[in-house]
């Protein structure tokens, strides 16, 4: 029967007994939090930076604007029309216009007064004449995989540290560094690690499109392989430099700019410039994509405060970068803005609460200072239009529109809270329901129970929403019902899609995240066993990969023993597909640690220890070392003085 939340679920080995931590049916629940990545990239540069393309809002669910009185706020909603900052809007397109490639303005002003509504209309202007618009953010995990070396080279002994290194090589290189990637490999002196190293940048590099660096690293790295001294371990440095270069395919196709898209111009749009520290936004200035297209151009920084402009001018004087400043000012005491931007707030609140027609009074006072700020004439407008839907008396003073709209809120909160806790009761009880039925599914092997399992499981997968809390849980327990209707019926589409949502599930969970081994884990068995199906050598080469990731995580002793003996069974099966004796050599040393670490009359042991004697008996069969017979044979419990000639 599968166990609840990370105990075995069968054999995924086929033969070769107690490879532990596949998916399991889970009951409890695990936290989880996606990550939305930009779908501009700039390839073959430190990723300091989260590029993302800019896209007009869709028209928001009024139903659902109706639930809380700040969703009407939200500037990038644009829910009201945008009347009061049209002259603003127009020096912002004749700056964009110059006759200058590069040029960089600051649009400053108080909180409130309306620059991210301005930057927005600007940008969806902008995108109707041909330009290319970006945001720009700094990148939360900058730095992250640099961090993954530094510890790495505390590791004292020398082939772990260098298996570590490796380890960080790729991170630093996924992350887009490629510099720092070389330069990690470089200092990586164990040949074999430091080969498979210099590879995996190659690779990184050439998929970027630098074809020219990733020849130079690859032959780089075939001259460190060939410095190799172990024939088995040169054969397999060799084996995966071969395949890196058919996987990242000709090294003469460059991958696509993304940058050279035939558009008018290039517009990156900075929100609150005033929080980035200054070497951010000069490592920003200084990024050479701004100085690589043909055409023009602007990098536009919002700020609350002028107080960055200084430093600004000077990065800019010393890269030969046009900049200059905007002021956004609250409007005139008797600016028509104040009363057109109330006006039209009112008529689109009142539209959304379907009332037949907004408050015709406006406030007594609206030529008060404070008024000068647009999201002061909202809160007014929304505050009137409020009251009037509740047949209730607006506040009079701007000073308690914010706790009479505060209150309106607590209570929309409250109902969704109520309408949340319902919805999750009933859906916490079909999940619990739907993990027990799908228990006895697996145990019975019945098609047609397992057939309801998988599309249950399914729906309720569908019904959690990208950073649900109980997202792995759920996509852990569908592909359990599908790796079971696989082993019944034997259909690979069932085995694909769980290959599939095992990456799916380990994708949400966070680098650092306890239990990120253990879906590294399941990803890997499931490649492991499509491997079995296919003979598929990529599946079980990435398997290995995984499991050594999730080794370098594990602490408690019973989860390293397993990932010990789940990534020597590993090597032990591409051994017997390679016949490399370096894999049957480490798939040895794995299993021996592991049979160290697991207590002698527990079942897991007894399933080490046959895993031992058959790597033992491998290894005996290929080198005829009678060692190797009688140990297998002791493991076995029988008498290894008979050793077969």
């Amino acid at each position: 029967m599968p166990e609840q939340d990370g105990g075995p679920a069968g054999d995924p080995t086929g033969g070769i007994a107690g490879a532990q931590g596949v998916a399991q049916v889970a009951v409890g629940g695990v936290a989880f939090s996606g990550v939305v990545a930009g779908d501009v990239y700039v390839y073959g540069r430190p990723a300091e930076h989260v590029f993302e393309n800019w896209q007009q809002q869709a028209p928001v669910d009024p139903a659902w604007l109706r639930q809380l009185p700040s969703r009407l706020l939200q500037a990038s909603d644009a829910v009201v029309p945008f009347v009061d900052r049209v002259d603003d809007l127009e020096m912002l397109v004749r700056w964009r216009d110059e006759h200058v490639r590069l040029s960089g303005r600051l649009l400053h002003g108080p909180a409130g007064v309306g620059k991210t509504r301005l930057a927005n209309e600007f940008a969806g202007r902008s995108v109707g004449d041909g330009w290319k618009v970006a945001t720009v953010s700094p990148n939360p995990h900058a730095g992250g995989p640099g961090r993954a070396a530094t510890m790495a080279r505390s590791i004292t002994d020398p082939g772990r540290q260098a298996q570590a290194l490796t380890a960080a090589v790729e991170a630093v290189a996924a992350a887009g560094d490629f510099d720092r990637a070389e330069t990690v490999a470089r200092s990586i002196t164990e040949p074999y690690w430091q080969a498979l190293a210099l590879t995996v940048v190659a690779k990184a590099t050439a998929t970027a499109g630098d074809t020219e660096r990733a020849r130079q690293l690859a032959e780089r790295a075939e001259a460190v392989a060939r410095s190799i001294t172990d024939p088995g371990r040169q054969a397999r440095a060799f084996t995966v430099m071969a395949e890196a270069v058919a996987a990242a395919g000709p090294l003469s196709a460059r991958g696509e700019d993304l940058w050279q898209d035939g558009s008018s111009g290039l517009l990156l749009i900075v929100d609150y410039a005033e929080t980035w520290p200054s070497y951010e936004l000069t490592n920003l200035l200084s990024n050479s994509i701004l100085y690589e297209r043909d055409g023009p151009t602007r990098v536009l920084l919002l700020s609350r405060t002028r107080e960055i402009l200084p430093n600004l001018l000077a990065t800019a004087a010393q890269l030969g970068v046009a900049w200059s400043a905007q002021t956004v000012a609250p409007f005139e005491t008797e600016a028509p803005q104040r009363e057109a931007l109330f006006a039209a707030a009112s008529d689109r609140f009142a539209d959304i609460y379907q009332l037949p027609d907004a408050p015709s009074a406006t406030p007594a006072t609206l030529s008060d200072p404070v008024y000068g700020l647009p999201v002061a004439l909202l809160l007014a407008a929304l505050a009137a239009v409020v009251a009037r839907g509740q047949n209730a008396v607006p506040p009079q003073d701007q000073a308690d529109y914010a706790d009479y709209l505060l209150d309106r809120e607590t209570a929309g909160w409250e109902r969704l809270q109520k309408a949340a806790d319902a919805a999750a009761d009933e859906d916490d009880l079909r999940v619990r329901a739907a993990a027990l039925e799908l228990q006895d599914a697996v145990a019975s092997r019945d098609a047609q129970a397992l057939d309801r399992s998988v599309r249950v499981w399914r729906e309720i997968a569908a019904a959690a929403a990208p950073g649900h809390r109980d997202l792995a849980r759920r996509l852990s327990n569908l592909s359990v019902a599908l790796q079971a209707r696989f082993e019944a019926g034997g259909d690979l589409v069932d085995l694909d899609e769980v290959v599939q949502l095992a990456r799916r599930a380990l994708a949400v969970t966070p680098y650092g995240s306890p239990i990120r081994a253990e879906r590294e884990t399941n990803l890997a068995a499931a490649l492991q066993t499509r491997y079995r199906s296919t003979g598929n050598g990529a599946d079980l080469d990435e398997a290995i990969g995984l499991l050594q990731a999730a080794l370098r995580t594990v602490g408690e002793r019973s989860a390293r023993a397993a990932a010990l003996s789940n990534l020597g069974v590993a090597l032990l099966m591409r051994y017997q597909r390679s016949q490399l004796v370096v894999d049957l050599d480490e798939s040895i040393v794995m299993i021996r640690q592991a049979a160290a670490m697991t207590q002698e009359e527990g079942a897991d042991h007894e399933s080490v220890r046959t895993n031992l004697a058959a790597a033992l008996t491998a290894r005996f069969e290929a080198l005829r070392d009678p060692r190797d017979f009688a140990e297998a044979a002791t493991l076995r419990g029988e008498d290894g003085e008979n050793e077969p000639r």
